[in-house]
């Protein structure tokens, strides 16, 4: 008979807990209840959606220049893409993209915007059939084997600085 007793008491006090906790949550008025966002934490919550739009916006932009034969363009602007491309590749390079077949490979220098991680960009590299050879600290670069169609690919990026050949093909210094 004590444990029925027990029940009830438990009941009892479960419900004086209850009626407390509800009596509580009517007195807070509603522009404070804590599970209603504040104006302020409105604004911060906007303010960090548009942060996220606009991060999410420029990498949609750095991936855009993946594959340029993908792209609808203008002639003007292929013009000046190949002009950037261009500037950015050494002439022993062009040299080889023109006289080589296009599956054979070449150790080529890249050289990175100092700015630019040059994990993101080795990562982005693996569609092009990239092997990083090694790392410099230098400079923001690194020594890639690479086939040479997939060097321009590689130089239309825009955290690429320069792209040039392991052995350039100068002779070395003379005393």
């Amino acid at each position: 008979m004590q444990k029925g007793f027990g029940l009830i008491r438990i009941l009892i006090v479960i419900g004086i807990i209850a009626g407390i906790g509800a009596l509580v949550f009517k007195s807070v008025s509603l522009d404070k209840n804590p599970f209603m966002s504040s104006a302020e934490e409105k604004s911060a919550i906007d303010m960090a959606e548009q942060m996220k739009d606009v991060v999410e916006k420029k990498n949609n932009e750095t991936m855009q220049t993946d594959d340029v034969a993908n792209e609808n363009i203008g002639s003007t602007d292929l013009t000046d893409l190949v002009d950037r491309v261009t500037e950015k590749l050494h002439p022993r390079l062009r040299e080889i993209i023109d006289q080589e077949s296009p599956d054979d490979y070449v150790e080529v220098v890249i050289n990175l915007q100092e700015s630019a991680s040059r994990e993101d960009i080795i990562k982005s590299f693996q569609s092009y059939d990239v092997t990083v050879m090694e790392q410099y600290f230098i400079i923001n670069g690194f020594l890639a084997r690479v086939s040479v169609k997939n060097i321009e690919r590689i130089a239309i990026h825009p955290d690429v600085i320069s792209v040039s050949p392991r052995f350039g093909g100068e002779p070395p210094p003379s005393n």
